[in-house]
């Protein structure tokens, strides 16, 4: 579905897009949760790709990932995430996108070669 669409911008359910990049049932719980309480039912790529990337915290002299804001998701929930975007194949134009958020994501977190959890499969 995401391969033929090759779209950052297309709004998906966000269950469908969950279940794509095949992240545990804990972590998969408490993205439903969160997307539940913040009221979204559709989310589009870049808009799960922007909540790995580091930004400002409100109020806090520090950036991290909306997703470690996440409650219960944390760093190995924001590595799975990370993991399974890598993995699957999102189309040519989406998966250059997301290449260079990964380098992105990888400077900001220090990491040289595989990404943590990557050997979880």
């Amino acid at each position: 579905m995401l391969r033929l669409d090759d779209s950052l911008v297309k709004l998906m359910p966000v269950e469908d897009l969950v279940d794509a990049i095949v992240v545990t049932v804990v972590a998969k719980k408490r993205l439903m949760d969160h997307f539940v309480t913040v009221g979204k039912k559709k989310i589009s790529l870049r808009e799960l790709m922007d909540m790995c990337l580091d930004v400002p915290v409100q109020g806090r002299d520090f950036m991290m990932p909306p997703l470690m804001m996440v409650r219960g998701v944390g760093k190995k929930g924001l590595w799975l995430v990370v993991n399974g975007l890598t993995k699957l194949d999102l189309g040519e134009r989406c998966n250059e996108e997301w290449r260079k958020r990964l380098e992105m994501v990888k400077r900001n977190w220090s990491v040289i070669g595989p990404t943590p959890y990557s050997k979880l499969d």
